[in-house]
């Protein structure tokens, strides 16, 4: 039994990620992504024995990224819709389109990638 459903014998059951952290019951507004949102109770990563084991180091990547994002970027815009990924299992985005309008007001670290800045990129940061 699962539920009001009897599973039969030999019968094939089939899981769905793709409907995890998503039931409204658990989660307000769960089809939106709200930044503040507490994450715990969600089953991301798993749980238990099932859990990932590199998911500190996933959590710890993300949040350095955003951070570094966060610091550089004056701001971060959608320029077109996002479009999903078609997956049976995941639910993941194929395309997040953005554009991101640089902070000039950070300096600049000799290592910048290709060596130096262009004089119009120069000016720019001043």
């Amino acid at each position: 039994m699962f539920g009001e459903v009897t599973i039969g014998e030999s019968e094939k059951v089939l899981m769905l990620l793709a409907s995890a952290n998503r039931d409204p019951r658990k989660w307000d507004r769960p089809d939106e992504y709200i930044i503040e949102r507490g994450a715990g109770g969600h089953v991301g990563f798993g749980a238990g024995i099932h859990m990932c084991v590199g998911q500190l180091l996933a959590r710890l990547e993300g949040q350095v990224m955003l951070a570094a994002l966060a610091s550089r970027a004056k701001t971060i815009e959608l320029t077109a819709e996002p479009r999903r990924a078609f997956n049976n299992t995941l639910r993941s985005l194929a395309t997040l389109p953005v554009r991101v309008t640089a902070n000039y007001h950070l300096s600049i670290p000799p290592n910048f990638p290709n060596g130096s800045l262009s004089n119009s990129e120069q000016a720019r940061i001043g």
